[in-house]
């Protein structure tokens, strides 16, 4: 099995939440667990706002990098992010939600390209193929 760990998964690992455990369980026991890199600035970017100090921040991406092989974005992952966006963005406005970002492209790009599923509790992603939703 190969696990692809999206923003929402990480949060709830480094909260130790119940969600976190499930998410903490199935990377431990995938054969391959990737985060797309741009997750890690997704994450830098909540915790700084939040006001956390870099140590901690800094403590948490490496545990990112140690538990999971972080991936770069290539030419078929931008590719399949536009096909991404076509679909989330559809699914979007028929479901009320907001646009989806692009990291929620990134993510659904790579996983599909990896064939991986995805921890997610974002609710662009609910009800995907492919995804484990975490979410409430």
């Amino acid at each position: 099995m190969k696990t692809l760990v999206y923003s929402y998964a990480w949060v709830e690992i480094f909260k130790a939440s119940a969600a976190g455990e499930v998410a903490k369980e199935r990377i431990e026991s995938s054969d391959e667990a990737f985060t797309p890199d741009v997750i890690p600035a997704e994450l830098t970017t909540k915790y700084l706002r939040a006001g956390e100090g870099q140590s901690s921040i800094r403590n948490w991406l490496s545990l990112t990098n140690g538990a999971t092989e972080v991936l770069g974005i290539n030419i078929p992952v931008a590719e399949e992010s536009a096909r991404a966006s076509l679909d989330l963005t559809k699914r979007a406005k028929e479901r009320g939600l907001s646009k989806p970002g692009l990291a929620d492209e990134i993510v659904l790009a790579t996983a599909c390209i990896k064939q991986a599923e995805v921890l997610t509790g974002d609710p662009h992603s609910k009800g995907l193929s492919g995804v484990v939703w975490l979410g409430m």
